[in-house]
C-alpha cells in the first residue's frame, strides 16, 4: 500500500547572526597597575578588559583614527597611545586627548614608549628623536644622542636607557647628556630593547642577535642559543627577568628564556597562530601576547590560553568551508584557520601553505581538504591535506595567476578552473586531489563549473558565457543557448535538486538564467524580478528542500523558495543581521547542523566577517539518511555510513534517495515521514515500492 497525504509548509525569510572569526594583529599591549588590560589593533582602535581578558570594551571613541602603532600605561596609569596618521593621545581612564604640544607637528609617529617615575612618560619618534611628558608638554631631550633612533627603556631607578640602529645603546644623565653602554657591539644595529629589575639591558638586533649587558657597561655577550634566524618583533622582561622574544618568521612562536640567555625555548607549541607582535606583563603577573587576536598565560609562559572570544576585530575572511567531523574553516590573507568549537576560537593551519591569501577550502568526497590560494606574484596553487588541515602539500600550480573554483564531480574526479597564463583552464584529479592533470581546454578565465547529470558538465567563463561538455570533459561545446552575447562574466554555475542549471553573471539587469533539465543549457530562461537587480552573483546555493540563495556583489543576500522555477520567480531579500543590505558577499556553504554560513567581505574585515542562519535551514547530518546502495531499504549496507533511518521519520529529518547509475532502492519494509521531515527521490533514480510508504503531517 502507498500512502500519501500533503500539506504546506510555510517557509520564513531567513536573518543571520555574527560568528566569531580569526581578530586582526594586535599591534601593542599594556597593562596598568590594578591590571587593566589594553590592546592597539592596527585598524579597530584601542580595547579594554576589566576581568583579564574575559570582555572587552571597545574605548576608541576620541581618537584621531583607528591605526594604533605603540600604547604604554604611565606609572600614573595614564595610557598614551600612537596614532598613525593623528598623533599622540592620551587617556585618562574616561576621555581621549591629543598631546601633541611640544612636538614638531601634531602627526608624529612613536616608535617606542618608556615608562618613567612620577608619571613621567618618555617617547622615541620615528624620525629618532627623543621627548619626554611632563603633563603639559613634551620636550627633546635628544641632545648628542645619534640619529636613526630605535628603542627606549627604563630600568629600575626609572634610568632611561636608548638604542640606535647602527650605533649601539646610551643611558641619558638626566639633564642634557647621552653616554654610550658598554664595549664595542658585534652587531650595533638594535631595534628592540628591555631592562631586568638587576639592571640588565637585553637587546634585540637584526638577523638573530640578541645580546646582553650589565647597565654600568661591560662586554656586549650573544645569547641567541635556541633562537631562529630572524629579526624579533618584541623582547621583554617580566617581573621575574624572565626575557620573552617573538620573531617575524616563526607564526605562532614565543621564546623564553630563564636563565639569562645561556638558552632559549619556545613555550607557546599549543598557539596557532600569526606571528606574535608585543607583549606585556600585568601587576598580578599574568602574560599576555598579541598575534592575531589576544593570548594570556597564568603561571609564567608554560601554558597560553586564547583570550579573543570577548573581543570583536574580525580579520577579513575570503572563504568558509565545514568538514563532516563539525570543524569549521575559514580562509584569509594568512592562509586557513581552523575552528572546533562552532568559531568560539580558532587556529592557524598552514603549515606546508606558500600561497598564504585563500580563496577557497573544500571537503573531498574521501574526506581530505582541498584548498587554493595565490602568493604576491600572483600565482595561484591547489594544496591538499590528509590530516584535516593540520598540514598541506603542494598539489597543482599550472601557471595561473589563481584557479577560481574547485568541486567534486562524482566521488572519482575533482575538477577545478583558473583564470589567465596557465597551461590549461582547467584541470582535473582522479585520486582526491593528490595529482591534477591538465584538461586541454583552453579559454578565457572560467569561473565556476557544476553538473547535471553523470558525464554532462557546464563551465561558466568571462568571454564564452556557458559552455558544455557531453563526454566527461574530453570536450566542450562553446556558448551553448546563445549565451555568448550575454552581458559580462558568467561567474556562478549551480543545478539544483532536480537537475534545473543556474548561470548568474555579473550584469546588473541581466543576472540570473536558468536552463531546465530537458533543455540541458540550449535554451535559458532569464529571471525577470527587479529585486535580481544587482551588481553580480557572486555564489548561488540551494538547501535541502530545494530554496535557493544567492550571495549578491555589494547587493546582500537574496532568496527563493522551492518551486517551479519561472522568469517571475519571486526572489527576495534576506539581510536581516547582516551589517547593511549593500554587504558584498563572497559565499555561501552549510555546517553539518544545518546552518547555512555566508562570508561578508570588505578590504580591512569592518562591517564585515562570518555570519550564519540564526535557525538552521537544513536537517542536520546526524538526522539525513542517503540511499547509496543497490537493493533493500533494510540492509544498512546500502546507506551511508550504514546509517538506516527510523521506521517513523519526524522533525528536522530527511531521506535522501540516490542509488548509482541503473540501480534501485527497493521499499521492502513499512515507512512514515511525518512531516517537516522531508523525503527526496533524487531526479532519475528508481525506487520500487513492495510496502507501506506514508507521508503525513
Amino acid at each position: 500500500m502507498f500512502i500519501i497525504c500533503f500539506c504546506i509548509i510555510t517557509n520564513a525569510q531567513v536573518s543571520w547572526q555574527s560568528v566569531p572569526v580569526p581578530n586582526e594583529n594586535i599591534a601593542s599591549i599594556t597593562v596598568n597597575s590594578i591590571n587593566t588590560v589594553y590592546i592597539g589593533t592596527n585598524t579597530y582602535g584601542v580595547f579594554k578588559s576589566l576581568n583579564d581578558g574575559i570582555n572587552w570594551i571597545d574605548i576608541s571613541a576620541g581618537l584621531g583614527d583607528s591605526s594604533i602603532l605603540q600604547m604604554q600605561s604611565s606609572s600614573d596609569d595614564k595610557i598614551f597611545a600612537s596614532t598613525s596618521s593623528h598623533g599622540l593621545y592620551m587617556y585618562d581612564g574616561n576621555t581621549w586627548v591629543p598631546v601633541n604640544n611640544g612636538l614638531p607637528s601634531a602627526t608624529v609617529v612613536v616608535a617606542s614608549f618608556a615608562k618613567g617615575l612620577s608619571g613621567v612618560m618618555h617617547m622615541m619618534s620615528s624620525t629618532g628623536k627623543i621627548y619626554s611628558w611632563n603633563s603639559s608638554t613634551w620636550t627633546d631631550i635628544s641632545y648628542n644622542f645619534p640619529t636613526l633612533g630605535r628603542a627606549l627603556a627604563t630600568g629600575p631607578d626609572g634610568s632611561l636607557y636608548a638604542a640606535a640602529f647602527a650605533s649601539g645603546v646610551y643611558k641619558f644623565n638626566g639633564a642634557n647628556s647621552w653616554t654610550i653602554i658598554g664595549a664595542a657591539m658585534p652587531n650595533n644595529f638594535v631595534t628592540r630593547m628591555t631592562i631586568t629589575s638587576t639592571d640588565t639591558i637585553y637587546i634585540a638586533c637584526n638577523s638573530n642577535n640578541v645580546y646582553k649587558c650589565a647597565s654600568s657597561g661591560g662586554n656586549w655577550v650573544l645569547i641567541n642559543t635556541g633562537l631562529p634566524v630572524a629579526n624579533m618583533n618584541f623582547i621583554y622582561s617580566d617581573a621575574l627577568d624572565r626575557i620573552f622574544v617573538g620573531s617575524n618568521t616563526a607564526y605562532g612562536a614565543i621564546y623564553r628564556t630563564t636563565n639569562g640567555g645561556s638558552s632559549w625555548a619556545t613555550v607557546s607549541a599549543t598557539l596557532f597562530t600569526t606571528n606574535f607582535y608585543c607583549f606585556a606583563a600585568g601587576p598580578s603577573g599574568k602574560l599576555y601576547a598579541g598575534a592575531s587576536g589576544i593570548f594570556r598565560s597564568v603561571n609564567n609562559g608554560a601554558d597560553w590560553e586564547d583570550i579573543n572570544p570577548g573581543l570583536h576585530a574580525p580579520k577579513t575572511i575570503l572563504c568558509f568551508s565545514s568538514s563532516k567531523n563539525g570543524d569549521l574553516f575559514v580562509g584569509t590573507r594568512y592562509g586557513t584557520w581552523r575552528s572546533r568549537d562552532n568559531g568560539n576560537t580558532w587556529q592557524l593551519r598552514n603549515t606546508g601553505i606558500t600561497h598564504f591569501t585563500t580563496l577557497q577550502i573544500l571537503q573531498n568526497a574521501a574526506g581530505n581538504l582541498i584548498c587554493h590560494g595565490i602568493n604576491t606574484t600572483p600565482k595561484g596553487a591547489i594544496y591538499r591535506s590528509s590530516d584535516n588541515g593540520d598540514n598541506w602539500t603542494l598539489a597543482a600550480a599550472n601557471g595561473c595567476d589563481q584557479y577560481t573554483k574547485i568541486k567534486q564531480h562524482n566521488t572519482d574526479t575533482i575538477w577545478a578552473c583558473s583564470r589567465f597564463s596557465g597551461a590549461t583552464t582547467l584541470s582535473y584529479s582522479i585520486n582526491n586531489g593528490a595529482t591534477w592533470l591538465n584538461n586541454p581546454l583552453t579559454i578565457s578565465a572560467i569561473w565556476d563549473i557544476d553538473f547535471s547529470k553523470d558525464h554532462t558538465i557546464f563551465i561558466g567563463s568571462e568571454s564564452e558565457g556557458v559552455s558544455r561538455s557531453d563526454n566527461g570533459g574530453q570536450t566542450f561545446t562553446l556558448g551553448v543557448g546563445n549565451t555568448i552575447p550575454w552581458y559580462g562574466n558568467v561567474i556562478e554555475i549551480e543545478t539544483d535538486m532536480h537537475g534545473v542549471i543556474f548561470a548568474g553573471g555579473d550584469w546588473w539587469t541581466h543576472i540570473l538564467w536558468y536552463s531546465l533539465p530537458g533543455e540541458n543549457g540550449d535554451n535559458w530562461t532569464q529571471f525577470t524580478d527587479p529585486d535580481l537587480v544587482i551588481s553580480g552573483v557572486q555564489d548561488l546555493v540551494f538547501d535541502k528542500r530545494n530554496n535557493a540563495y544567492i550571495a549578491g556583489e555589494n547587493s546582500g543576500i537574496r532568496m527563493a523558495y522551492n518551486t517551479v522555477w519561472s522568469p517571475t520567480t519571486n526572489w527576495i531579500t534576506a539581510n536581516t543581521g547582516l551589517p547593511a543590505a549593500n554587504s558584498n558577499m563572497l559565499e555561501l556553504g552549510f555546517d553539518t547542523y544545518g546552518y547555512l554560513y555566508t562570508v561578508c567581505y570588505s578590504t580591512y574585515g569592518h562591517n564585515a566577517g562570518l555570519f550564519k542562519t540564526t535557525i538552521a535551514v537544513n536537517p542536520p547530518d546526524a538526522e539525513t539518511y542517503t540511499f547509496t546502495g543497490n537493493g533493500n531499504w533494510d540492509n544498512t549496507a546500502n546507506w551511508s555510513n550504514n546509517m538506516l533511518p527510523p521506521a517513523t521519520l519526524s522533525g528536522n529529518a530527511m531521506i535522501i534517495l540516490d542509488p548509482p547509475g541503473n540501480g534501485e532502492c527497493v521499499l521492502n519494509v513499512q515507512q512514515h515521514i511525518n512531516e517537516p521531515a522531508i523525503f527526496r527521490l533524487m531526479p532519475g533514480k528508481k525506487l520500487r515500492i513492495l510496502n507501506d510508504l506514508i507521508i503525513s503531517p
